[in-house]
């Protein structure tokens, strides 16, 4: 409580016992109290702080999640050929030229939507992972109880101020039996015992107000605890369920993404706050309009060459080349140059969409690590070591994942996507002036070809009168010659620049397909090399605490079980060989409901060289190429028609399998789920893990709760 509201109180008591000129004028200090307001007043700073990081690095993490959906939609866009200028002579219908090759450049199409479509499906499937494990995860693990501390500090504030003034009142009453006792009214024993019953009344609302003022300090104390221990617990559950759906949606094969890539829907927006505030300074220079004054590139073409061709820029009438068919060349180059310009938009906003990912990614994570370096000032000397230790651990290893993140996929990522797209758009910048010189020439081309046709037309008029003169015929004759020489010149010139136009976009084109391939290889790959690491990190430092939810547990259990064999690991081609993406999917589930005779007649535990042979046996299998995975089994013949997507069969449940985890698909027993069918058979009878599809949902469920149709 500050000075100006105990000022405040105190007036209106002298208002009150109209005591404005009278009575006590020292201050009631509590010197337990004030030390106690003192630590709750810091502990006040410390939630507010917390809060303030906690939403800011959520919504920079929100920020990530969202560009990685930009990325992979302009990925999208760069993948159509009606962007790529190469492709201009064949939508035109024009014949190819020598070296061309529209079987290449037909396949390298088909790769590119389908990097775009595996771009699209991973990235809606991590924000998913994103909203559903760390958004919501935070704010219930977190923000939540910041929250309701937010809102007890108002509650305690009022508790206080009923303290103060429950005590002016005591304190009032106190000194005022003694001024009685001591004066005449010592006399009139009705006066006495009437201020007597309101001593009493206020001594005990005062201890009432100083009782409810100390249950509002334990129950900060306690919300401390809370906040520094018990909270620090679901954090490291949030975590485990982040990493394991991450993961998941980073290992998705070719099969889970042909089927869900017409039903992935992108974020429009971050809905956990704008990042992108533009500054004041920006905001007035939109304003004033500062950046449209320059005169537009097509006007300036124009006016210089009215200005080179003043005497005959507005006679020569209609040009040449608006009347007459344009060659092959010429319509090739002017799509390609539509093309281009639409490309580079592309490309810029590839560029800027990259880079915020890596800003925010930077950005996100250190402000976890800000968020976990405030958890350890919440600590009391007499709070449980065990607990404090966590806190400790918990912000040493995000400080380690931050690392990582630096290591493992902001360097890699600078070095092998931004910088290469920005080096080639810098490269390519003068592309711009060079279409610019080549309309300048063209237009100079088609000035001396209109102007070549008027005099031509002149000199047939002034042959057939006969009032001209040798001179005059003679005169006219050197101009044609002079303008004839000049309409060469120029005609080859513009032909010249239409030419290193099109070998300098024909290049760009190749330049930009790159590009889009190098994106959509790069930001699956490098990103799961990061989480796997995230997930080694959160999986040795992280245990969770014995009273973890059952969701935290069975995410850790996944987790583990994929750490443990080696199927989520850098660089091991997951998102394109078959072979590991179905070792991925062969997660050990819990398995189909026992009976009690199949619990009771449980199967002897294998020896340690059984058990050494199995191991071996799995990681042969993982590390086998797609060719030799078990071949899909056709599907039985169906009592009725029905054409299924090339290389997916429909499996009937036969049992039920609860979904209580993002990502499970839930079913009963007899529903029918279509799943790919290779995946399938290398699941078998054990157990393994499948994606399907079942009424318009998709998500993972385990193989053996399953039989074929």
């Amino acid at each position: 409580m500050n000075a100006f509201k105990r000022a405040s109180l105190k007036l209106s008591h002298a208002v009150k016992h109209k005591t404005l000129s009278g009575g006590s004028t020292e201050e009631i200090v509590d010197e337990a109290l004030e030390k106690r307001l003192s630590e709750h007043k810091a502990y006040e700073e410390k939630v507010k702080t917390l809060q303030a990081l906690t939403l800011d690095a959520r919504a920079q993490l929100g920020e990530v999640f969202l560009q990685i959906g930009n990325a992979a939609q302009c990925v999208e866009q760069l993948s159509d050929h009606q962007l790529d200028p190469a492709s201009a002579r064949a939508t035109l219908g024009l014949p190819p030229e020598p070296g061309d090759d529209p079987k290449a450049d037909e396949q390298t199409f088909l790769m590119l939507l389908e990097i775009a479509d595996k771009a699209k499906v991973v990235g809606g499937a991590m924000q998913e992972a994103f909203h559903g494990a760390f958004g919501e995860g935070l704010q219930n693990a977190l923000l939540a109880p910041l929250e309701q501390e937010t809102q007890a500090f108002k509650d305690t504030a009022k508790k206080l101020e009923d303290q103060h003034r429950t005590a002016m009142e005591a304190r009032h009453y106190r000194e005022k039996i003694v001024s009685m006792n001591a004066g005449k009214t010592k006399n009139d024993p009705e006066k006495l015992a009437r201020n007597a019953g309101k001593s009493a009344e206020a001594e005990r609302a005062a201890a009432d107000a100083k009782k409810a003022l100390e249950d509002a300090f334990a129950a900060h104390d306690a919300a401390r605890l809370d906040i520094c221990c018990k909270r620090v617990g679901h954090l490291k559950g949030m975590l485990h369920r982040f990493c394991e759906l991450v993961l998941t949606a980073l290992s998705m094969d070719a099969s889970m993404v042909k089927l869900t890539k017409g039903k992935t829907e992108l974020d429009a927006s971050n809905v956990y706050g704008d990042v992108n505030v533009m500054s004041i300074a920006d905001r007035l220079k939109k304003g004033m309009g500062l950046t449209e004054r320059t005169t537009p590139p097509k006007r300036h073409l124009k006016l210089a060459h009215y200005k080179a061709h003043a005497r005959t820029a507005f006679t020569t009438g209609k040009q040449s080349g608006e009347d007459k068919p344009v060659d092959a060349e010429e319509r090739e180059v002017d799509e390609m140059t539509l093309r281009f310009n639409q490309s580079t938009e592309q490309l810029q906003n590839l560029l800027k969409t990259t880079e915020d990912v890596a800003k925010w990614y930077e950005s996100g994570f250190r402000g976890m690590v800000a968020v976990a370096g405030e958890l350890p000032a919440f600590a009391s000397d007499s709070d449980p070591s065990e607990r404090t230790a966590a806190v400790l651990t918990f912000h040493a290893t995000l400080e380690e994942v931050s690392a990582a993140l630096a290591e493992q996929f902001l360097g890699p990522f600078q070095s092998s996507v931004i910088e290469p797209l920005k080096q080639g758009l810098e490269e390519y910048r003068d592309t711009t002036q060079m279409l610019q010189d080549r309309k300048a020439k063209k237009m100079e081309r088609d000035h001396y070809q209109a102007k070549l046709e008027n005099l031509e037309r002149e000199k047939v008029e002034k042959d057939s009168l006969e009032k001209t003169t040798v001179k005059q015929k003679q005169e006219l004759a050197d101009r044609l010659t002079r303008n004839r020489t000049k309409a060469f010149e120029t005609a080859e010139e513009a032909k010249q620049a239409t030419k290193e136009v099109r070998d300098r976009l024909r290049a760009y084109s190749k330049f930009a397909r790159g590009q889009c391939q190098a994106v959509g290889d790069a930001l699956v790959p490098l990103q799961r090399d990061f989480y796997v690491a995230f997930a080694e990190k959160v999986v040795k430092g992280l245990a969770l605490d014995p009273d973890a939810t059952p969701v935290d547990q069975r995410a850790a259990d996944k987790l583990k079980d994929l750490m443990a064999r080696g199927l989520a690991v850098p660089n091991a081609g997951m998102t394109t060989d078959r072979g590991a993406a179905a070792a991925f999917q062969m997660r050990q589930p819990t398995g189909p409901p026992k009976t009690p005779e199949e619990s009771l007649a449980g199967k002897a535990p294998l020896s340690a060289g059984e058990t050494e042979r199995v191991r071996d046996f799995m990681v042969a299998e993982t590390s086998k190429p797609p060719d030799q995975l078990p071949p899909a089994p056709l599907p039985p013949p169906a009592t009725e028609e029905k054409v299924l997507p090339p290389g997916m069969m429909e499996v009937v449940g036969t049992f039920d399998f609860a979904a209580d985890q993002p990502g499970d698909l839930g079913f009963k027993a007899g529903d029918v789920i279509l799943t790919d069918a290779a995946a399938f058979a290398a699941a078998g009878d054990s157990g393994g893990w499948v994606s399907g599809e079942l009424n318009g949902k998709q998500g993972s469920f385990p193989s053996n709760y399953c039989a074929p149709k």
